[in-house]
């Protein structure tokens, strides 16, 4: 049987979510949640296959990506969802629940107060917008499970059509295959970068493939190629907020840095490793509390390694390098990375 790259079940008390009869809009958003991501993205976000499964736990709905279950989540019927933020009351008629997004705390409500909570200023949210906000939330967080070869192709044949010739070098017989170009755009997405200007994107990659294509120097010739857009996604009011390693740290660590079989790793010890990324998880901690979103900026040789280190304690945390940084924005530095404890290069 065919595993669908997007589903979505609902319990069969949430179908009037998808029935027009009953007022129910939710394909009809979910239609618009796919050409939003595409454009926001540029990624071919699959059809999601919606069905009821009778099995499940009443007003439960699970998103799954390629048949795995990716998210769960409650809709009551006859509810809206109320986020705890100062309007709810001890002694109010709801039960306490967390907001399935960003974990915070809420409470469903019935629906008839919704108009007195929204005029009181509470935040209330009714039940399709919180299925179809996690919905996309998944979507974004496992964009790059979600393209597949076929949507690869797709692309580039797209690009046929304003540089041929650049879309005749994927796909020959001495040209990138579809495979690495899918494996570089699954490496943008995974880090949370649009694939919108995919000309600059194989401009880059095609370039850099002549002296290497290792998957590795592929992903990184791509990201300094669209830079200013990656720059443009985490700065503030045309203000990116840095956090750097401190010198002598990053000239050890370049050092230290070593080629394996699946990309570079920094050759260190485990004390050392954990004291960086203490180190790192406390700068950006100090560098939050002042109210930025800051990222982390490093030496291209070190991003990947730093990233992939860095998403032990910050899976969020944006990994930059020097070369991507955009000539058309303040960069603000604000915070050092140190070595925590003992721990020494």
């Amino acid at each position: 049987l065919r595993v669908e790259p997007l589903e979505l079940e609902l319990a069969t008390d949430l179908l009037d979510l998808v029935d027009n009869t009953r007022g129910g809009m939710l394909l009809e958003r979910v239609r618009k949640l796919r050409r939003q991501i595409a454009l926001d993205l540029g990624l071919v976000v699959p059809l999601v296959r919606t069905r009821d499964n009778p099995l499940l736990s009443p007003s439960t709905y699970i998103i799954r990506v390629h048949g795995v279950e990716a998210g769960r989540g409650e809709a009551p019927p006859g509810c809206v969802l109320v986020l705890d933020d100062g309007f709810i009351t001890e002694g109010m008629s709801g039960r306490p629940t967390t907001e399935p997004v960003f974990g915070l705390p809420a409470m469903w409500m019935p629906a008839e107060l919704a108009d007195s909570l929204e005029a009181s200023g509470a935040t209330v949210v009714d039940r399709g917008s919180v299925l179809v906000t996690h919905l996309a939330e998944v979507v974004r967080s496992r964009a790059a499970d979600l393209l597949s070869r076929q949507d690869v192709q797709t692309l580039v044949d797209a690009v046929k059509e304003i540089a041929p010739t650049l879309a005749a070098e994927v796909g020959g017989a001495d040209g990138l295959s579809i495979a690495e170009v899918q494996k570089v755009l699954r490496g943008l997405l995974a880090e949370g970068v649009p694939i919108r200007d995919l000309v600059a994107i194989l401009e880059a990659i095609t370039a850099t493939a002549r002296a290497t294509r290792d998957p590795e120097h592929l992903l990184e010739a791509a990201r300094q190629n669209i830079g200013p857009a990656i720059c443009e996604r985490v700065a503030t009011d045309g203000t990116l907020a840095v956090v750097t390693l401190e010198p002598l740290l990053e000239h050890a660590l370049l050092e230290a840095v070593q080629i394996g079989e699946n990309g570079s790793f920094l050759a260190i010890d485990p004390l050392r490793t954990e004291g960086l990324i203490a180190g790192i998880s406390e700068a950006m901690n100090s560098a939050e509390a002042t109210g930025r979103h800051p990222v982390l900026v490093c030496a291209q040789q070190l991003r990947p390694s730093i990233h992939r280190l860095a998403q032990a304690s910050r899976p969020d945390l944006p990994v930059l390098s020097y070369a991507e940084l955009s000539r058309n924005l303040t960069i603000e530095p604000i915070g050092v990375v140190n070595l925590v404890q003992h721990a020494a290069v």
